[in-house]
């Protein structure tokens, strides 16, 4: 009998998105618990039963009544769907009472994995859960997978959240995660969260990463894992499938002239929707003040039809020459302003950083006197 199942992980339901405007801050976080409709959508159409959500399901310990509510009420209304669902270290299962809320108001079709008991799936099918019950648990959770008893031939699963040995280092080495438990407990596979992409540790561990992207790291969020295991000892076969409703791209492109400036918006938006793509923009190379002006054009374009865009051009150098002065059309103390920028811009006596900072002072002069004469 092949078991099939989703596999997902760090939903982290109302999570703020600081730094956002309210208006955006306000989708990012209804698409976090909409992503719960698509990944039902998901297991519909792939005719899974069990949606498996490896830790991370809500962003804290005491979120708002209707963080809380709402969530469940859309699991509860995907009835095709057994959820499972287990403490991590952002909604560790703690005297903050999270997970009692979470037991009072669910449906039928959720179920919790509160503690490191076997759970029985499916006939022949066992969860092998590893919840977090405190912020700093000091040891690896998952080693008590190794003395799970489960009937002998049943499809063993383990379920686990955190850092895994020999990846994201900074953790404490004796709370990583072995990547030998397979081995040793007789996993079949182990579903992980913690680590916000997806990513193969080894054929029988994977990170989901989450559903729906949170920042622009370019490192393949937004995506949920369709997991098939044959039989207990059979390799599993995985496959992803996107979930997310929102892009983050991350785009560096290296800009010396018109031609170059030509492909700035295919590059950062491609095939996407416009209203759903929140990129960055990391810009280099070395182009002329009127290059400049024609980019800032473009970048403001995008801006207006993108859901957000953040631009880093600290290593664009702008080419000025005493000419470009005269299309300024100022006078008096900004000319001499912009006279002494230029000066200090080509003076080989100063310190590089001086002369940067003289180059960026000048390019936001330039910007200011076109955006006036736009107005």
């Amino acid at each position: 009998m092949t078991f099939q199942f989703i596999h997902t992980a760090d939903w982290q339901l109302g999570a703020p998105f600081a730094g956002f405007s309210s208006d955006l801050s306000g989708e990012l976080k209804a698409a976090r618990r909409d992503v719960i409709v698509s990944i039902a959508a998901i297991a519909r159409d792939e005719n899974v039963a069990h949606v498996v959500v490896a830790g991370d399901v809500w962003d804290s310990e005491t979120p708002s009544d209707a963080t809380l509510a709402q969530p469940l009420e859309l699991m509860a209304e995907a009835g095709h769907v057994t959820w499972w669902l287990m403490p991590g270290n952002h909604d560790v299962h703690s005297k903050a009472r999270l997970w009692a809320r979470v037991a009072q108001k669910k449906s039928a079709n959720v179920r919790l994995l509160l503690t490191h008991d076997p759970v029985e799936a499916e006939p022949g099918v066992w969860f092998l859960p590893a919840p977090w019950d405190n912020r700093a648990p000091g040891r690896d959770l998952t080693a008590a997978m190794d003395a799970a008893q489960t009937p002998a031939g049943s499809i063993r699963i383990g379920i686990g959240h955190g850092s895994v040995e020999d990846f994201a280092s900074e953790t404490a080495a004796v709370t990583r995660i072995s990547k030998n438990r397979p081995d040793t407990a007789e996993l079949d596979y182990l579903a992980l969260g913690d680590w916000h992409g997806m990513k193969q540790i080894t054929p029988r561990i994977w990170y989901s990463g989450t559903p729906e992207p949170d920042r622009h790291v370019d490192n393949d969020r937004g995506s949920v894992l369709l997991v098939s295991i044959a039989a207990h000892g059979a390799t599993p076969t995985v496959r992803p499938i996107r979930s997310a409703k929102f892009e983050w791209p991350v785009a560096a492109l290296e800009l010396f002239g018109a031609d170059d400036l030509s492909k700035v918006a295919s590059m950062v938006l491609g095939e996407r929707s416009a209203r759903t793509t929140l990129a960055k923009l990391s810009l280099s190379g070395r182009i002329t003040i009127s290059d400049r002006q024609e980019l800032a054009r473009i970048l403001s374009e995008l801006e207006s039809r993108l859901a957000y865009l953040d631009v880093r051009d600290e290593k664009l150098e702008v080419i000025v020459e005493a000419a470009d002065l005269d299309t300024l059309d100022a006078t008096g103390s900004v000319r001499a302003a912009a006279d002494d920028l230029l000066l200090r811009k080509n003076n080989m006596d100063l310190s590089r950083a001086d002369r940067d900072t003289a180059a960026r002072a000048l390019d936001l002069l330039f910007t200011f006197a076109a955006s006036k004469s736009e107005a």
